[in-house]
């Protein structure tokens, strides 16, 4: 996918250019040039093969075999048909589709009037209909109409998608819905960038702090203009879970690991000597476990670790505190658009970085988190 770059804010700007479709065709053009390969070798030994070399059965059947190749070779070259060339044109105001990336054999325009606002979703892909595990998420980018729905991406990056919803939105002057945190959250066109506490101040939300949470297990001091929030440390029954999940994790995915890590090391050291084959060695191993370190590190911290919120009128901090020493991921108040419940913990985002808070917090305690951090960004202080 490529997309244009944007002249000024504010200023005519050049046509946004969107491709879609580029592994489909890929995969068309292989099936096109093998099938052709082996449709055109069938039939080359056909012809050429002297009549009495080859029985008239045999002749018949490698032609009826090299129907198969052929039909494989008319799907890749419908395959190569397949993919959109689409074009935002801010000046003519029209959306201009052309169906096939090198081959148009369809061209449609829209106005941007045909359209009400523009989709970013949240889509879990299924190996199967009987499969209960689910692919990594991908988020289709849409702009949304009466009509038929005009696909822009998608690919498998929620970050990326985002930035290029928002851009089209406020390019076309739309809406933005995205669903992207499994909440949809509309922004209106012409305030994409809008804060939280800026949305509530010009809509006249009327924000309220929450009533005391149910187990007052989150406690509430104020230091300064910071108002602080800890949060509460796992209970005894999520210790319990979260150690036996861990000791599993170790004991059997790191071990099936680090046994094919083992295994293909000490294959490289046979193939091969010198440095090339020891490097081989060890960069194979760390390759497989480290999504495994990654996952043990992070559900200890998790364990071990007590998280803080601190909010002053300037900025949003998350703490994780550890025996010895901290770690502080800190957002900009003015710069939190969006602030959802996702799954199972609070979520705020910015055009550049994601903060995620709560995850001990049950669903009451999480509903109140983000209560009170709303209150607070809009207030400034409790």
């Amino acid at each position: 996918m490529r997309v244009s770059t944007r002249v000024a804010s504010g200023a005519e700007v050049a046509p946004l250019v969107f491709k879609t479709g580029g592994w489909v065709i890929a995969t068309g053009g292989v099936f096109l040039l093998a099938g052709l390969g082996l449709t055109t070798a069938a039939v080359a030994i056909v012809t050429l093969t002297p009549a009495a070399e080859m029985s008239l059965w045999l002749r018949v059947g490698l032609l009826v075999a090299a129907a198969l190749p052929l039909g494989a070779a008319v799907l890749g070259f419908l395959l190569t048909l397949g993919g959109e060339h689409i074009t935002l044109d801010a000046r003519t105001r029209q959306v201009r589709v052309r169906h096939g990336r090198w081959w148009c054999w369809k061209q449609e325009t829209h106005a941007f009037e045909d359209f009400y606002a523009m989709e970013v979703h949240r889509q879990s892909a299924r190996y199967a209909a009987h499969d209960t595990g689910s692919r990594a998420p991908n988020f289709p980018v849409r702009l949304l109409s009466g009509g038929d729905e005009v696909e822009l991406s998608n690919g498998w990056g929620e970050k990326q998608a985002r930035a290029i919803g928002e851009r089209v939105a406020d390019y076309m002057g739309l809406p933005l819905h995205d669903e992207t945190s499994g909440e949809m959250v509309v922004r209106e066109a012409g305030a994409l960038n809008e804060s939280v506490a800026a949305r509530a101040q010009r809509l006249g939300e009327d924000v309220h702090w929450p009533k005391p949470a149910r187990h007052k297990r989150i406690t509430v001091r104020q230091e300064g203009d910071a108002t602080v929030l800890d949060l509460p440390r796992p209970s005894r029954k999520m210790i319990k879970e979260g150690v036996v999940g861990l000791v599993f994790l170790l004991a059997i995915y790191g071990g099936v690991l680090g046994g094919m890590a083992y295994a293909w090391g000490t294959q490289l050291m046979k193939m091969a000597d010198g440095v090339a084959a020891s490097l081989g060695a060890a960069i194979v191993p760390a390759v497989l476990i480290i999504p495994v370190v990654y996952v043990l590190l992070f559900g200890v911290a998790l364990l071990v670790a007590q998280e803080r919120v601190e909010i002053t009128p300037r900025a949003f901090r998350r703490i994780w505190l550890f025996p010895k020493g901290a770690w502080t991921l800190k957002l900009p108040a003015d710069e939190i658009e969006e602030l959802v419940e996702s799954g199972d913990n609070v979520l705020l985002r910015t055009d550049r970085k994601t903060c995620r808070v709560g995850y001990t917090l049950s669903k009451k305690d999480r509903r109140w988190l983000r209560q009170a951090i709303r209150y607070l960004l809009v207030k400034g202080a409790r």
